[in-house]
């Protein structure tokens, strides 16, 4: 772990050679540099966003065909880490989704249909997997804080949850989203999922 955190304390000026800190500024600076490192964690780049970015895409097509057995089976294929079957990462899509539900919810994303946010889903149906944490990502989302609440969305409801209830309220979004402007979804999702 030492070597994940080291180069994010050495930019508060903690490194192994510099002289000991009180323990006070080394607890707050451990603090920002767990916290840096963890939003690093959920923001996907390169291969790793596209492959979230497809996952997240089926995930949405599975919610609009009512298949939750097919959306369980897809999000469990999706690893903790980085692996030899896939880029994406459990961070990576739940991350990505917030980040997009903050986009969309707050019609900061220039994609976005004017009225969008206003109109969209706040609730989701109690029988999918994840509703519960859906329900608590919508209200954050509608005011950009979807993305930067994720570690207290996974201390309440655990990362596996959370990684179904972002895509549920992902999904249930481009669903009415698609809805809402008319335009087929599949095409949708491959031009707002990236």
């Amino acid at each position: 772990m030492w070597a994940k955190l080291a180069p994010l304390l050495a930019e508060d000026g903690i490194t192994e050679d510099s002289p000991p800190v009180p323990l006070a500024e080394l607890q707050a600076a451990l603090d920002r540099a767990l916290e840096r490192y963890n939003m690093m964690q959920f923001t996907a780049v390169g291969e790793q966003r596209e492959a979230a970015a497809e996952v997240l895409r089926k995930a949405t097509l599975a919610i609009a065909a009512n298949h939750p057995a097919v959306l369980r089976s897809l999000l469990s294929a999706v690893e903790p880490e980085v692996s030899e079957q896939s880029p994406a990462t459990v961070a990576g899509c739940t991350g990505m989704a917030l980040g997009l539900l903050d986009g969309w919810l707050t019609e900061r994303d220039p994609q976005v249909p004017k009225g969008l946010a206003v109109r969209a889903p706040r609730i989701v149906p109690a029988r999918w997997p994840g509703a519960r944490p859906a329900g608590d990502v919508f209200p954050l989302a509608r005011k950009g804080r979807a993305l930067s609440s994720v570690m207290s969305l996974t201390r309440q409801h655990g990362g596996f949850n959370v990684l179904h209830g972002s895509v549920l309220a992902l999904g249930v979004t481009c669903q009415f989203w698609a809805t809402y402007a008319g335009e087929d979804l599949d095409t949708l999702t491959a031009r707002v999922i990236r």
